[in-house]
C-alpha cells in the first residue's frame, strides 16, 4: 500500500519548519538549612529545609512568542516579548513558581546492640530542561514557522506533483504548528520515604529489610492539544483549534507513584571472601509520556489522558542480584610455583529481573487523526511462558482494528517483554614493586554463558 500510494504521488504526513538559531538563559537560586539533632544515646534525628526558586527560560533577543490557551485577554493569541503587557506576564513569558518548600526529615534509632532503624522523608524538586528546543517558546512563529499537513486512509494531505501550497505554510492559513505553556507553569516535584531495619547476624553476615515510596507530581509532557476528532474527510476540519495544526502544550501533568520492598543479605569482608545478595520487589505506576521519553507512544486521545496511566516503561516488578569475591588461599608456602599461585582474587556477579512493560499499537490509525493508534483488545494476549519465542511473543489474535473511526480499548504498558538473566565474572592479581608502583593483571568476562537477552518486541499489530 504504501508503494501503491508514492507511485500516486499520495502524501500522508509532512513536515515542514525553518531553521532555529536561539539562545536561552535560566537563572536558579537555591537556599537550605539543616539540623542534626541527638535527642537521646539511641535517637538521632536529622531536619532540613529548601526552598528554590527556577526561573524559566528567556531568549537573550527576546525570539520568543508563547500561543496562550489561558483565559484572558491573551486567549488564542500568539503574543511575543513585546507584546506581554497587554497580558500582565514577564518576559520570560511564564511566570516564576515561587512555592517551591521542600522539607526534609531523617530518623535513626538504635534499637538493639545489633539492630538499627531508619527513616527519611523529603521533597525533591526539579526543573524544566528535559525538552529540546523544537517544543519551546522560540520555536514559534512569527521567528520560526513550521507546519504539519495530515491526511487520513483515504484522503492524502496532498499530490506530490503539486507540491504544497504556499498559501499553507503560512500562520493562519490551517497548517501551522505552535507551541504553548501554560502562563503559571508549576515546578514539578517527588516525595520519598523510606523506613528500613539492619540487623546483624552470626558469621559477619548483615541482613536489612525495608520500604520505600515515592510519588512524582506535575511531571511535564508534551500533549497536542489540537489533536483532530475521529472521522472521515479533511483532518485540519476536526481540530477543536480551527485555523492551527499541531498546538504542542507543554504542561505540568503527568503524575507517578513508586513502591518497593526492599531486601539484603550481607558477609563483608573477612578471611577473603565476602557476599551481597539483594532483592527487590516493586511497582512503578505514571500517566504516561513525560519529557523526552521516546519509548512511549504518544496518548493516542489528547482529552483523555487517564487512559494513558499504567505501569512505566521502565517498570521492573522483580529484581534479585548476586555478587562475591573470594581471595584464593593458594600460594601461601615458600618457593617458585606458589609465587605464582598466590594473591589471586576471583568475582562474580548474578543478575536476574523481569521483563518490562511495553504497549500494543497499530500499524494503521484508523481514527485518522495521526496518532499512534490502539486496538481493541479481545483478551488478555499474553502467552504461557512455554508457547513464548522470538517469532511470536505475544497472541497478536488477541488484539484487532476498531471497525469504525475511533480510538481502540487496549491499556498502554499491559504486557511484558522478555526478563533478563546476566552472569559477569572476572580474576584479578596485584603485583607490587614498590609502595607506589604496582601492575594488576585481570581477566573478565561479561555474559558468560553468552545468555541471548532480547529487548522489546515489535508490538505494531498489522505490521509483517
Amino acid at each position: 500500500i504504501g508503494l501503491g500510494d508514492f507511485l500516486l504521488g499520495y502524501v500522508q504526513n509532512t513536515n515542514t519548519s525553518q531553521q532555529q538559531l536561539d539562545t536561552i538563559r535560566q537563572d536558579v537560586y537555591h537556599g537550605y538549612a539543616q539540623d542534626d539533632w541527638k535527642a537521646t544515646s539511641r535517637l538521632t534525628l536529622n531536619f532540613g529545609l529548601r526552598y528554590e526558586v527556577t526561573t524559566p527560560f528567556t531568549e537573550a533577543s527576546d525570539r520568543q512568542s508563547n500561543f496562550v490557551l489561558d483565559q484572558g485577554p491573551c486567549y488564542l493569541q500568539i503574543i511575543t516579548v513585546a507584546d506581554r503587557g497587554k497580558c500582565g506576564i514577564p518576559r520570560a513569558l511564564v511566570r516564576t513558581d515561587l512555592n517551591n518548600l521542600a522539607p526534609r526529615i531523617g530518623l535513626a534509632y538504635q534499637a538493639g546492640d545489633k539492630t538499627v532503624v531508619r527513616s527519611g522523608f523529603g521533597v525533591f524538586y526539579g526543573r524544566d530542561e528535559d525538552i529540546g528546543i523544537t517544543r519551546r517558546l522560540p520555536n514559534n512563529p512569527p521567528f520560526v514557522t513550521s507546519a504539519t499537513f495530515t491526511g487520513d486512509q483515504t484522503n492524502p494531505a496532498y499530490l506530490l506533483q503539486n507540491g504544497i501550497p504556499i498559501s499553507w505554510m503560512t500562520v493562519g492559513g490551517g497548517f501551522t504548528d505552535v507551541n504553548t505553556f501554560p502562563i503559571d507553569m508549576r515546578t514539578p516535584y517527588v516525595v520519598q520515604w523510606n523506613l528500613n531495619l539492619q540487623r546483624e547476624l552470626h558469621g559477619g553476615l548483615v541482613a536489612q529489610a525495608g520500604y520505600t515510596g515515592s510519588e512524582a507530581h506535575k511531571l511535564p509532557a508534551v500533549v497536542n492539544v489540537n489533536q483532530a476528532f475521529p472521522g472521515t474527510g479533511n483532518v485540519n476540519a476536526r481540530r477543536p483549534y480551527q485555523g492551527f495544526s499541531n498546538i504542542q502544550a507543554y504542561s505540568p501533568v503527568v503524575n507517578s507513584n513508586y513502591h518497593a520492598l526492599l531486601g539484603k543479605l550481607e558477609r563483608r569482608f573477612s578471611r577473603g571472601r565476602s557476599m551481597l545478595a539483594s532483592y527487590t520487589y516493586g511497582h512503578s505506576i505514571d500517566d504516561g509520556r513525560s519529557g523526552n521519553d521516546q519509548s512511549d507512544p504518544n496518548p493516542q486521545d489528547a482529552r483523555n489522558l487517564a487512559a494513558q496511566r499504567g505501569s512505566s516503561n521502565f517498570d521492573v516488578r522483580h529484581r534479585f542480584v548476586l555478587s562475591g569475591v573470594y581471595q584464593l588461599p593458594f600460594g601461601k608456602s615458600p618457593g617458585a610455583v606458589n609465587a605464582l599461585l598466590r594473591d589471586w582474587q576471583i568475582s562474580g556477579i548474578y543478575s536476574r529481573q523481569t521483563g518490562q512493560p511495553f504497549t500494543v499499537t497499530l500499524n494503521v490509525d484508523p481514527t485518522a487523526t495521526g496518532t499512534a493508534a490502539r486496538p481493541n483488545r479481545l483478551r488478555d494476549g499474553a502467552l504461557p511462558s512455554d508457547q513464548r519465542n522470538v517469532n511470536r511473543w505475544f497472541d497478536t489474535t488477541a488484539f484487532v482494528a476498531p471497525s469504525c473511526p475511533c480510538f481502540g480499548n487496549s491499556g498502554r504498558g499491559i504486557l511484558a517483554s522478555p526478563g533478563f538473566v546476566n552472569v559477569d565474572v572476572s580474576a584479578l592479581r596485584e603485583f607490587h614493586f614498590s609502595e607506589r608502583i604496582r601492575l594488576q593483571f585481570r581477566w573478565e568476562a561479561f555474559n558468560l554463558f553468552n545468555h541471548p537477552n532480547l529487548g522489546l518486541p515489535a508490538s505494531a499489530i498489522g505490521a509483517p
